[in-house]
């Protein structure tokens, strides 16, 4: 099973409806093709997604401050 938030998007999604459900970037580590935002609802978490040919192809859950890339 393929992962899936709350607004319905998983690996595969198209860029334009992951934009539409996360309109708000929360920031990024810079990375071509990186949107990073807030997960609806829980200020303290990011949803992380890589876009690479207009597709979602990575996506991960993180709490909003990370302390183990140090």
């Amino acid at each position: 099973m393929r992962p899936l938030t709350a607004e319905s998007l998983m690996v595969g999604s198209a860029e334009g409806d992951m934009k539409k459900a996360y309109p708000i970037s929360a920031g990024s580590h810079g990375a071509v093709g990186e949107w990073v935002t807030q997960v609806p609802g829980h200020a303290d978490k990011r949803y992380w997604f890589l876009v690479r040919d207009g597709k979602v192809s990575e996506m991960r859950l993180e709490l909003a401050v990370q302390d183990c890339y140090s």
